[in-house]
């Protein structure tokens, strides 16, 4: 929706989608964690978030 409206874009837009999925692998089904792609989002896919909240925060 937001990335519709012009507030982020669809590149940002497509990377929220993924922590989705896999927030949703985390909560749902952890048995088929990776590791490796935890510690992956962790060190190089949180700027994704802050980068989310700059946009938004400039959007209101």
């Amino acid at each position: 929706m937001l990335s519709e409206a012009g507030i982020i874009e669809s590149k940002l837009s497509l990377r929220l989608m993924d922590m989705v999925g896999f927030r949703n692998v985390i909560a749902h089904d952890y048995t088929k964690l990776d590791y490796d792609v935890v510690y992956d989002v962790l060190h190089k896919r949180l700027v994704d978030i802050d980068e989310f909240l700059n946009v938004v925060e400039k959007a209101i």
